[in-house]
């Protein structure tokens, strides 16, 4: 079982182990239920920030599946439900530098600019509003 050869081989952090165990013990939960659950079981701050940090993480590494939007019976709001998977963790994809992110977003920007000066084709609203939403989604990533 993944659980047991994670745990043994100490595949994972400290946090992201105690997340992924909470999960393992009492998943499906939404990471509002994942945080109260850590919250009760270890020394942590109020905040569920780092706590949702590590689920992502884990999503990442392919060892914990977002299963669909559900209504979080803590919030009330339509959040994600996850739980874990029989996956070994992969590696975590390496961050990219700020210089990187930079050059990423300047090239997205040389790319759309190339297309939209084609002087064949008309821009419609759509093209702009896909323009400006992928320049936003490149900016926050920053």
């Amino acid at each position: 079982m993944a659980y047991n050869q994670i745990r043994e081989d100490r595949l994972l952090s400290q946090k992201r182990l105690r997340v992924y165990e909470i999960l393992f013990k009492h998943g499906p939960l939404t990471g509002a239920q994942v945080s109260e659950q850590y919250k009760q079981l270890y020394n942590t701050s109020k905040y569920s920030e780092t706590i949702r940090n590590r689920l992502t993480e884990l999503v990442k590494m392919n060892i914990v599946d977002e299963l669909g939007i559900t209504e979080c019976p803590i919030s009330k709001r339509k959040v994600i439900l996850y739980d874990v998977n029989s996956n070994l963790p992969s590696k975590m994809p390496a961050r990219k530098t700020r210089t990187q992110k930079k050059n990423d977003l300047i090239d997205t920007i040389e790319a759309e600019q190339g297309y939209i000066r084609t002087p064949s084709f008309s821009i419609t609203r759509k093209d702009v509003i896909d323009f400006l939403t992928t320049i936003i989604t490149k900016v926050r990533e920053l």
